[in-house]
């Protein structure tokens, strides 16, 4: 399978959440140590934008990458996709992890 029809599955999997992301916890359909798209989610952080409240999943790496980063919008949508190569690098200021119930 080509990378681009990977990441026009991923898109069209991700909008079946109808609850939208408030920022919380609850409103997250993904917990870390589960799974996304058959891979581990090792972290997932949480952000404001202009464009309203996002969230990041940071999944285990695939054949191609070590970890990948997915961005989702408010209503679940993919909107971003970046490979991380090195997971020992740099992680973003504002990374948090949801708080648990």
């Amino acid at each position: 399978m080509k990378s681009s029809e990977a990441r026009q599955r991923e898109h069209i999997n991700s909008t079946i959440n109808h609850v939208e992301f408030d920022g919380s916890a609850e409103t997250l359909p993904h917990k870390v140590g589960g799974l996304y798209d058959g891979r581990e989610i090792l972290g997932i952080a949480t952000k404001d934008t202009a464009y309203g409240k996002n969230y990041d999943l940071v999944v285990q790496g695939d054949d191609t990458h070590v970890i990948t980063r997915f961005t989702f919008n408010h209503k679940h949508d993919l909107i971003f996709t970046k490979p991380l190569e090195r997971p020992s690098g740099h992680m973003p200021s504002d990374f948090r992890l949801p708080q648990s119930s």
